[in-house]
């Protein structure tokens, strides 16, 4: 599991690519937690990460409120195994 903020997405996004593009183990699995701040309510920019994860083709899970976020958690690990590629996780 990673997880940043938008900033952090930004920062990290040539290794998520290149991540994503090896893919990950049927034994692991690999959850990219992109904390969105739409708002700009708690940071220094307003962020959506949705159009960098397409980017790097990477399916993204959007739950819509906290017990989504468990169920389509757990979900994205699946998908992650099953499919070998990273999958995003938005969490706003």
């Amino acid at each position: 599991m990673w997880y940043g903020k938008g900033p952090g997405v930004d920062r990290a996004g040539d290794a998520l690519k290149h991540g994503n593009a090896y893919g990950s183990s049927p034994h692991g699995g690999v959850l990219v937690v992109a904390g969105d701040d739409h708002g700009c309510v708690s940071s220094s920019m307003p962020h959506q990460s949705d159009f960098a994860m397409m980017a790097w083709h990477m399916p993204i899970v959007n739950p819509s409120n906290v017990a989504d976020m468990l169920q389509f958690g757990l979900y994205g690990w699946a998908l992650s195994r099953f499919s070998g590629t990273w999958v995003g996780f938005k969490a706003i």
